[in-house]
């Protein structure tokens, strides 16, 4: 509950298109937290979670890191969740995916910061039927 409130004020201070979007994925993340073999960790200052994050382990070699949300008055949170969630949850795999930074400069320059070994081809993808390429789309 008390990460349901951090990430529902987090939305409710940054006012991007599709915020609320991610508000809901993270109470789906919560809802289904077993069922899809979710593990978490947060950071409370003062009784308040000022930081949270969650990921799960897609294979022996590599976790999945879905979500990482922090107080941004707070410097170094963001750099204290991401440490501490891998140490204690993520300590013995070879990579850590951070997933997409979305092209949001400040979220790809914190991702380079870690020193990645490397970062994944990304593609796009159209659908096309027949009924479309028999008329040409129309």
């Amino acid at each position: 509950p008390l990460c349901r409130e951090t990430a529902a004020s987090w939305v409710e201070t940054h006012h991007e298109e599709g915020i609320e979007d991610e508000l809901i994925a993270i109470n789906l993340l919560f809802d289904n937290w077993d069922v899809l073999g979710l593990k978490g960790g947060a950071i409370k200052l003062f009784g308040r979670v000022e930081a949270f994050s969650i990921g799960e382990l897609l294979n022996d070699r590599i976790a999945l890191i879905h979500i990482e949300k922090a107080n941004p008055d707070i410097r170094g949170l963001y750099q204290a969740i991401n440490n501490e969630f891998i140490r204690h949850e993520f300590s013995e795999v070879e990579f850590i995916n951070r997933e997409e930074d979305m092209g949001l400069p400040g979220l790809r320059q914190a991702k380079e910061s870690y020193n990645p070994d490397h970062f994944a081809e990304k593609y796009d993808a159209v659908y096309a039927n027949e009924a479309d390429n028999a008329t040409g789309g129309k």
